[in-house]
């Protein structure tokens, strides 16, 4: 079970009031046996209130899910997580890549940058940074 938390704000940076945002709602977008608890998940969705612009899930059951937050809905992917996840980076996780962009590279964690050299240019290299991707290709 893993509880999903984020906090909100409007473009001012103060934090929404219940009529501008103040409920984000978790449901399944199907019915779907979850054999660890020996039930099935039913399409009801589960109220979250947010308070101060902070929301705080109950437990949710990991796998597929779709978070309502104000008019938009997100396919999400619920982690098995005994420290609270937050939500951001599951809505970034599903999101399609933004149109014009060449070479655009969505960063799961961990990588500072990426980099293009050849297999000899990498060889060479005295050290390599490990925060770096290197793609590596024949001259």
């Amino acid at each position: 079970m893993t509880v999903i938390t984020e906090v909100f704000r409007r473009l001012d940076n103060v934090a929404p009031s219940p009529e501008d945002l103040g409920f984000v709602y978790f449901t399944v977008n199907e019915r779907r046996f979850v054999s660890s608890g020996n039930y099935v998940l039913v399409k009801v969705k589960v109220k979250c209130r947010l308070v101060n612009g902070v929301l705080t899930s109950p437990d949710l059951v990991p796998g597929p899910a779709i978070a309502h937050v104000g008019t938009e809905t997100y396919n999400i992917e619920i982690p098995d997580s005994s420290t609270p996840v937050r939500l951001w980076p599951l809505i970034d996780a599903g999101m399609p890549p933004p149109t014009n962009v060449p070479g655009f590279v969505r960063n799961a964690g961990g990588i500072a940058r990426i980099q293009r050299t050849t297999i000899a240019e990498y060889a060479a290299m005295p050290s390599k940074d490990p925060e770096t991707l290197y793609i590596t290709f024949e001259s």
